[in-house]
């Protein structure tokens, strides 16, 4: 769902009054990054000339609008015939062009196989716990989809963002980790990070390993970007990789201007991710602390929904806001934090991080402001049968930004405390 902005655009010297192409691109497995690169290359056009409304996940089949600058439709329909994991839809005329920040939100439909429940039970004299996976009921399904029909779901940001969970040493650098070397101006540790990429690949499985022998040969042969070059398998998976060692040779090995040599787009990824791993930590500290039924005195909130700036809750406030209502700062130069507890963690992490998130300068993100907790609207499911396993289709909208990965962390918790189920 894009809202679509028809704004003519300025200094397009055409004389035909629709001068661009809208259309629909279909992406399988691909991510972002590498199918913009694939339309830029297969147009031979600027990435200016080329407007996504937002962006869409790696691991899924994914359907977004698209538009071009100032190339016919019939150009588009030849140049797009043969991308690897991405088709377009047919093209048309348009007087506008997409720009970030114009997406509305996003259709989900997932399949979630094989499907269980756990029992948990007390067997024995000591007390110990039995785990049993048992059929799921449909009775059950329905109390989970209507739970978060009703509540919505906590709004984490999922793996996507932030990098996969897990040790270092087993899945590699996280996104968050590279933002936050460039947050804190260590541009060689950012660089070797990159380099040293994130082990699992687009399919969860470990990288090939002539991939992997690249990248030691980042740090094996002293950051040698013409050696490390002569190693860079053909693949646009490295596409980042293949544009800082360019930047690496053209710079001398100034790390700094050598980053500077990925797309601008990219490096605010990294820096966006650190972000919204403190965002993370923050929603999880308000939660322990106080809850996910209300509002608290310290909260902040959007007045209304054109605000962009939130109000501190005092006590004589809290009853006039729900959970929803609730927001948590993305920290930026501009972002103010709550006046209770979960602002001394966001002030703690910085400076335990050297993060002077107030700084001006090139890599300082404005930052914004993310409800605690979303809707899932118009959800639904539908449970079906393959073989012996019982699976369950669910459909769902959520506003941009949202994961819905954790629309499915929601669906799935259980509601028995093993802890408690003990005692």
């Amino acid at each position: 769902k894009s809202s679509r902005k028809r704004n003519q655009n300025e200094g397009n010297r055409s004389t035909d009054p629709y001068p661009n192409s809208l259309i629909v691109v279909r992406k399988v497995r691909r991510e972002h990054s590498i199918a913009y690169k694939a339309l830029v290359d297969s147009l031979r056009c600027p990435r200016s000339d080329i407007a996504f409304a937002g962006k869409k996940d790696l691991q899924a089949e994914t359907f977004q609008f698209c538009t071009i600058r100032a190339v016919s439709p019939e150009r588009v329909a030849r140049a797009c015939q043969d991308l690897s994991g991405i088709t377009i839809g047919q093209p048309v005329k348009v007087d506008w062009m997409l720009q970030k920040g114009d997406l509305a939100g996003n259709r989900f439909t997932i399949v979630l196989r094989n499907v269980y429940s756990i029992s948990v039970s007390n067997k024995g004299s000591d007390g110990g716990v039995l785990e049993e996976k048992v059929p799921c009921s449909s009775e059950l399904v329905a109390e989970s989809v209507d739970r978060v029909r009703r509540n919505g779901f906590i709004n984490f940001y999922g793996e996507q963002r932030v990098g996969a969970a897990g040790d270092t040493s087993i899945v590699g650098v996280k996104t968050f980790e590279i933002g936050r070397a460039l947050m804190q101006e260590k541009y060689l540790e950012a660089a070797d990070m990159i380099m040293a990429g994130r082990e699992l690949c687009n399919d969860n499985n470990k990288e090939r390993e002539d991939i992997r022998h690249f990248r030691r040969s980042w740090i094996d042969q002293g950051r040698n970007a013409v050696a490390t070059t002569k190693l860079l398998p053909r693949t646009d998976y490295l596409a980042k990789e293949r544009a800082l060692l360019n930047g690496w040779k053209r710079y001398n090995g100034d790390a700094k201007a050598a980053l500077e040599a990925i797309p601008e787009e990219e490096r605010h990824f990294w820096t966006s991710a650190y972000q919204s791993y403190l965002w993370n930590l923050a929603a999880s500290e308000r939660i322990r602390l106080y809850g996910s039924k209300s509002a608290v005195p310290g909260d902040l909130v959007l007045a209304d929904p054109l605000s962009i700036e939130p109000v501190v809750l005092g006590e004589n406030d809290v009853e006039k806001y729900d959970i929803q209502s609730v927001v948590l700062p993305l920290p930026g130069s501009d972002t103010v934090f709550p006046t209770n507890k979960v602002g001394d963690l966001y002030h703690k992490v910085l400076e335990d991080d050297g993060v002077d998130i107030r700084r001006t300068g090139r890599g300082t993100r404005k930052g914004a402001y993310r409800n605690l907790a979303a809707p899932a609207g118009n959800i639904t499911h539908e449970m079906f049968q393959e073989g012996n396993d019982r699976n369950i289709r669910v459909q769902f909208d959520l506003p941009s930004g949202c994961f819905a990965t954790m629309v499915l962390r929601e669906l799935m918790t259980t509601t028995v405390s093993r802890e408690g189920h003990k005692e």
